[in-house]
C-alpha cells in the first residue's frame, strides 16, 4: 500500500513537471518573439538629421549691372567673370526614410564690382551681399556622389560708394534654381568627420531689365563642406 502511494505521487510530481516546463518553454519563446519585433531590423527606421557648413568661391557673370542716381547712370565693368565669395548652412532633418532627402539651405555671398558714370565718368564701387534661402532635394548614386537640385528666392542689396553724391543702396529680390553634386571625400581619406567637396551652377530668372543693381546672375561655385 505504501508502495502504490509513492508510485502515484512520482507519476504525479512527473506529468507536473512536464507541464511546467512545457509552460515555461512557450512563455521564452513567446519573449523572444517579441524581443524580435522590437528590433529596429522590423520597424520603420528613420534617418538621423543633420546639418551641414560650408563656404565656397565662385565666378559671377551678371547679366543686368547699373545703378540710377539723381538723373545719372552708373554703368559697372561686366566684361569677364567676377570672382565672388560665400558661406551656407542647410538643414536636413529627420524623416521616415525615402529614396532621397529633401532640406533647407541658406546661402550668403559677396562680390563687388568697380563702375563709372555713364555721363560724368565719376568712379564708383558697387558691394553686392545676396541672401539666399531655398529648398533642395538630394539621393546619392553610389561611389561618394549626390546630386543635388533646388529652388529658393533671393534678396540682394547693392551698396554704391563715390567720392562725393555716390552714396547710395537699393534692394534687389530674384528666384533663382540650382544643379551640383557633391562628392563625399571620406571616399578618399577617412576622417571623423564627413567632408563633402561640391560643385554648383546657380542661375536666377525673372529679373527685371530695368531693375537697378544687380538683378539677375549666373554663378559656378566650388565649395568645401563638412555635414554633422
Amino acid at each position: 500500500m505504501r508502495l502504490q502511494r509513492i508510485l502515484a505521487l512520482s507519476l504525479i510530481l512527473f506529468f507536473g513537471t512536464s507541464l511546467f516546463a512545457e509552460d515555461l518553454t512557450s512563455l521564452i519563446e513567446e519573449s523572444q518573439s517579441l524581443s524580435v519585433l522590437g528590433e529596429s531590423s522590423v520597424q520603420v527606421e528613420r534617418a538621423d538629421s543633420h546639418r551641414v557648413y560650408g563656404v565656397q568661391y565662385s565666378r559671377i557673370s551678371p547679366q543686368n549691372v547699373r545703378l540710377e542716381l539723381n538723373g545719372e547712370n552708373y554703368v559697372y565693368d561686366i566684361q569677364s567673370d567676377t570672382p565672388s565669395f560665400g558661406a551656407h548652412f542647410s538643414y536636413l532633418p529627420a524623416l521616415v526614410s525615402l529614396p532621397f532627402e529633401t532640406g533647407l539651405d541658406f546661402e550668403i555671398n559677396y562680390l563687388t564690382l568697380e563702375g563709372r558714370g555713364e555721363t560724368s565718368l565719376t568712379p564708383v564701387q558697387l558691394h553686392f551681399v545676396s541672401l539666399e534661402p531655398s529648398l533642395f532635394v538630394q539621393k546619392g548614386v553610389g561611389y561618394g556622389l549626390v546630386p543635388v537640385v533646388g529652388a529658393g528666392y533671393s534678396v540682394g542689396v547693392n551698396f554704391q560708394r563715390g567720392f562725393r553724391d555716390e552714396n547710395t543702396s537699393v534692394a534687389s529680390r530674384f528666384p533663382f534654381g540650382f544643379l551640383g553634386i557633391q562628392f563625399h571625400l571620406s571616399q578618399l581619406f577617412s576622417s571623423d568627420l564627413d567632408w563633402l567637396l561640391k560643385l554648383e551652377q546657380r542661375n536666377s530668372f525673372g529679373g527685371s531689365t530695368d531693375q537697378n543693381g544687380v538683378s539677375e546672375l549666373s554663378r559656378t561655385s566650388l565649395g568645401v563642406s563638412v555635414e554633422i
